[in-house]
């Protein structure tokens, strides 16, 4: 039980940094973020020659806005460019194990945050950072 439960439930840290252009007219500027998040992840092994996941994974963290480069006059008078949000990730995709331990993965993340300085322009609406990534993935154990 034990190990099916581990190959069916398992958790994730993430940090990644994600880099943006905003051009909405007139409020063009460059904006990044920096996300720490944990998730929660539920697999399903699919019926594959080379052992294959299928996964979905949700979570909460931290974003931290880096909007450094205005590039035209700032989006609003009340823009706060480095206010740290709440960020919620929502990630779905497929891992392929190369070997035992390591893996080639390719996800699509999208990340709701509770900041409107993401992009432009300013309309009071949440912002959020979409993602698709194909890495190596490798096991830490502790």
């Amino acid at each position: 039980m034990r190990e099916r439960t581990g190959r069916l439930l398992a958790g994730e840290l993430n940090f990644w940094y994600a880099r943006t252009l905003a051009s909405a007219q007139p409020f063009r500027y460059a904006t990044g973020s920096i996300i720490v998040d944990a998730r929660l992840r539920l697999n399903a092994d699919l019926p594959l020659e080379l052992p294959t996941t299928a996964f979905v994974a949700a979570g909460v963290g931290v974003l931290f806005p880096l909007n450094e480069q205005v590039l035209a006059q700032p989006p609003s008078p009340t823009f706060e460019p480095n206010t740290p949000a709440l960020a919620i990730p929502i990630t779905a995709g497929v891992c392929v194990l190369a070997e035992s331990r390591y893996g080639i993965e390719l996800r699509a993340t999208y990340v709701l945050s509770t900041t409107d300085n993401l992009n432009a322009p300013h309309d009071g609406q949440f912002d959020g950072v979409f993602a698709l990534m194909l890495g190596i993935v490798f096991p830490i154990e502790y």
